[in-house]
């Protein structure tokens, strides 16, 4: 069978990192499998951003920038991975009986799979894999998918894990004395929590020590641009604690072999936790909450602590459990561990899961291709038209002869042009095709479509009508040119073709369309280079230019902005004669820049609020309570706002504010509007991209420009939402 895994996200890797360094649960999962597939005789590729096309552990690995159409169709399976969004975009490059799969880890509640509240993106899958029962009821629930495609494909454990305790090999002699805890998962799943819990449990179990495994590594963050570094300073500070940090899975596994317990008094509802089931396969007694799928993942073999958002009350329980465990008696934890090992062993396998995959894939028919939609007012007679026309219709000449790059680029720009007309839905693009064969033509148009899609911020929710026209007679064309508004003229025409049919049908009457290039940002040049230079730690040059050239294509606006500083000068230049409206809550900030620019209409505010809260803070909003509304002036709250930039208060420490309470607000002002662009900056930190994705949405979201996030909110997206 011939398989393909899909991956979006920006990271360069292939098989054999999960064996070099450390890799999220999701990526390691996916290496994994895509590995046990490939040594069972089955030809798998990984297209995602690796730098480097090559075979890694059997397994194919190509650049999404150079995938050519010819793989996509030859396909039997394609599986996305991670996040939902891209599968009606992919389906036209896949044959009709390629099964095309969405096998995602996200809860139903995280921004990656929001996608699936449009119909259309959920129902053109022809199957899911999900990795619990849990998960698989909350997708139901929140996304009302189709059960009968709905699948069950269960994580496993790295091979590393699989045989530190082969059959009759006792456990309890590995393990350290005094006893030593871990902690395995992110530093934003508990480990503050832990670092309350520990110094009790060291008291009451004399010499017990507490290793720490733990940080933004597994999602390719630099030591230097990691913001839980005060909590990895804690670790450090505190007694009995050793603080190591990431490490690749065989390295791992070294260490667990000696560890008495995993300790996670986890705060994440998990859909899954490779990380538990590899501390069982380690011989490692579990104590973590009760949350999302862990009491399906543990299989009875663990210390489960409910949580009932009482956090004293959970972290005594969590002590008392955790004391509990490290006082069982040596022939009662060796029975338990022994079960435990072999349970995991037998149960959570890579190999065992690579069949299971095949069974379900076999199991999977192909949903149809989906209808076309008739046209409203007109039937086409095909035999005169071979043709889908829309209200709106355009013609274009490419010479073919041309080199490659040449007829790529022309047809870039005319096809983006297309796809960025707010009218799209309701055009034809024609592209005469005569000079070469009707496969040569297919394979160039879906590379520049498909292209276009994977690198630029296109909002295509159908699929866009653009038809290859070839060897057409006189009667075709005299039926087809009455009905072409525009022509489309190209520095590189077919002028043969083009003469032919002006003088067919009088084409020379039909209107020239004009492809339009973006306006220059030149005039900002100096201006944003002069801001990154004097705020190296602040945006970067392309998140201006990308700010900068949205907001002044439809400038003036309204521009509302959560923050003060030196960019201020630059946002007022860029909406001039709009109205710029800004939010501080620093005072030194504020003082400085109204000094600076005494005109500008800026307002201190109060958020009241602690990074280290959010998730209470977002429990509390799901409950009905108002924790995150804060007092603005009355027109802020009435007025109907083109743009929102949110860069502030500071969230860089859980003692800081955190944007909690901006993101939320720039929310609410949103959809309110008619059409609001939101930028949203430091999107690589856990609170900017969870309540980004929770409140505005990631139906809305348009693209990421390093670590800015763009959402678009409009009437439109509400209504199909």
């Amino acid at each position: 069978m011939k398989i393909a895994f899909i991956d979006f996200i920006n990271w360069d890797y292939n098989i054999e990192t999960v064996y070099q360094k450390p890799l999220g649960g999701a990526h390691s999962a996916l290496c994994y499998l895509a590995e046990a597939l490939a040594k069972k005789g089955h030809e798998v590729f990984l297209l995602n951003n690796t730098t480097k096309a090559e075979n890694s552990c059997g397994v194919a690995c190509f650049s999404l920038k150079t995938v050519a159409d010819e793989l996509l169709q030859s396909l039997d399976v394609l599986i996305i991975t991670l996040g939902a969004g891209q599968g009606s975009k992919l389906k036209p490059f896949l044959r009709n009986n390629t099964r095309m799969i969405l096998w995602t880890q996200h809860a139903h509640d995280q921004p990656g799979v929001q996608a699936l509240h449009n119909s259309l993106e959920r129902d053109i899958y022809d199957g899911m894999f999900l990795v619990s029962n849990w998960q698989r009821d909350r997708f139901y629930q929140h996304f009302k998918c189709d059960l009968s495609r709905t699948f069950i494909l269960r994580n496993a454990i790295a091979p590393f894990f699989s045989q530190l305790f082969p059959d009759n090999t006792p456990i309890l002699p590995h393990k350290s004395q005094p006893p030593v805890l871990a902690y395995t998962s992110t530093p934003f799943r508990g480990l503050d929590l832990l670092l309350d819990i520990f110094p009790k449990i060291r008291a009451a179990i004399p010499g017990t020590k507490l290793k720490v495994f733990s940080s933004m590594k597994v999602y390719q963050v630099k030591e230097t641009e990691d913001e839980y570094a005060s909590l990895y300073l804690r670790c450090q500070e505190t007694e009995g604690v050793e603080y190591i940090g990431s490490l690749s899975q065989p390295e791992l596994a070294k260490e667990l072999k000696s560890i008495t317990a995993l300790v996670y008094p986890n705060t994440f509802a998990e859909t899954s936790c490779i990380a538990v089931m590899e501390a069982m396969a380690s011989g490692c007694w579990v104590v973590t909450s009760d949350l999302g799928a862990l009491p399906e993942t543990t299989a009875g073999f663990a210390s489960l602590i409910p949580i009932n958002n009482d956090w004293e009350t959970y972290k005594n329980l969590f002590i008392q459990a955790t004391i509990k465990v490290l006082q069982t008696s040596a022939i009662e934890a060796e029975n338990h561990l022994r079960k435990q090992v072999d349970y995991v062993n037998q149960n959570y396998n890579w190999n065992v899961r690579a069949e299971q995959l095949i069974e379900l894939i076999n199991n999977i028919t192909p949903k149809p291709p989906l209808p076309q939609k008739a046209e409203s007012n007109q039937q086409q007679n095909y035999e005169l038209i071979p043709v889908n026309l829309k209200a709106i219709n355009l013609i274009a000449f490419p010479d073919w002869n041309q080199s490659e790059e040449v007829i790529n680029l022309e047809l870039s720009r005319v096809i983006k042009s297309f796809l960025t007309h707010p009218d799209k839905n309701e055009m034809t693009l024609l592209i005469e095709a005569s000079q070469i064969s009707e496969e040569d033509g297919n394979l160039a148009l879906s590379a520049v479509i498909m292209n276009l899609l994977m690198e630029e911020e296109l909002d295509i929710e159908e699929e866009p009508n653009i038809c290859l026209i070839r060897d057409l007679n006189s009667k075709q064309w005299s039926a087809l040119l009455p009905r072409i508004q525009y022509r489309i003229v190209l520095e590189n025409e077919d002028k043969k073709k083009a003469e032919k049919a002006i003088l067919l049908e009088k084409i020379s009457s039909t209107m020239v369309w004009e492809i339009v290039k973006p306006p220059s940002l030149e005039k900002y040049k100096n201006q944003i280079t002069k801001l990154v230079e004097n705020n190296p730690y602040q945006l970067s040059i392309e998140e201006y230019s990308y700010i900068t050239d949205l907001v002044s294509k439809r400038a003036p606006g309204n521009f509302l902005i959560f923050s003060l500083g030196k960019d201020s000068g630059l946002w007022l230049e860029v909406n001039k004669n709009g109205k710029t409206v800004f939010l501080e809550d620093n005072i030194d900030w504020f003082n400085e820049v109204t000094k600076n620019y005494p005109e500008m209409e800026a307002y201190l505010v109060k958020y009241g609020t602690k990074r280290k809260e959010w998730l209470k803070l977002l429990l509390e909003y799901n409950q009905g309570y108002e924790s995150l509304s804060m007092e603005l002036p009355a027109h802020i709250l009435e007025s109907k706002w083109d743009f929102i930039f949110v860069d502030a208060p500071a969230g860089y420490s859980d003692e800081m504010p955190g944007r909690m309470k901006s993101i939320y607000l720039a929310a609410q002002l949103a959809f309110k509007s008619e059409k609001t662009d939101i930028f949203v900056h430091d999107c690589d930190r856990i609170v900017e991209n969870i309540y980004g994705g929770y409140f505005l949405h990631q139906e809305n979201f348009v693209t990421q420009v390093r670590k800015l996030n763009h959402y678009r909110i409009g009437l439109m997206r509400r209504q199909g939402a």
